[in-house]
């Protein structure tokens, strides 16, 4: 059974394609400054992965995320968002002011209970007797949310990944490689099978020679 999961009820202590000719994913990488955490973000919001790169300068890997989330959501650019965290303001509060519901958008689905540090006790408080949601925990949202639907994977796998300690750009390097190795494994098989396909045909001319 689904579990729609806002803050309140699950807060993790864990929320463009133009490059990839010249960039491994498969690797840490390195082209031009790409990670494959910057490089997955900019294909996932179909927009130059450079720019991800220059981003990184201004906000941390974990709140990039976050301002592409919010400017999609808004039709705005992503420097504007960035420009309102770099000025001091929380991302609940650039959320209100930009018209946008906390406690609707920062929403996962899990099939699972998790408990604390994973539940109510952690990363939020109340204010007002309404839900709030600190930095954190939005970004904890909004980026297992991001790594589950560009990686096409479950959200409870996200998070299990990140009970287990790993980071937001490890987890996505995970992916990646994994993604690498089978395509790899692929391309393999289908040599293969093409090698004796050939075989089988040069075996039937001779014969009919």
């Amino acid at each position: 059974m689904k579990i729609s999961v806002a803050g309140i009820f699950l807060t993790l202590s864990i929320s463009s394609s133009m490059f990839a000719a010249d960039f491994d994913i498969g690797l840490s990488g390195t082209e031009k400054g790409v990670d494959s955490f910057s490089f997955s973000i900019g294909d996932y919001y179909r927009v130059p992965q450079r720019e991800v790169v220059i981003a990184t300068e201004e906000l941390s890997a974990s709140d990039i995320s976050v301002a592409y989330f919010l400017a999609e959501k808004v039709r705005r650019s992503p420097k504007y968002i960035a420009k309102l965290r770099m000025a001091g303001s929380s991302w609940w509060d650039i959320s209100i002011n930009l018209g946008l519901n906390p406690e609707v958008i920062y929403v996962v689905e899990t099939d699972r209970r998790y408990g604390p540090p994973y539940g109510r006790a952690y990363g939020h408080k109340k204010s007002r007797k309404k839900l709030y949601l600190d930095d954190d925990a939005i970004a904890e949202l909004v980026n297992v949310r991001f790594l589950s639907s560009y990686h096409r994977v479950s959200i409870d796998e996200v998070i299990e990944r990140r009970r287990a300690g790993e980071d937001f750009r490890n987890i996505d390097r995970g992916y990646h490689e994994t993604k690498s190795k089978n395509k790899h494994k692929a391309e393999y098989r289908e040599d293969k099978k093409k090698n004796k396909s050939e075989k089988r045909e040069d075996g039937r001319g001779k014969n009919r020679d």
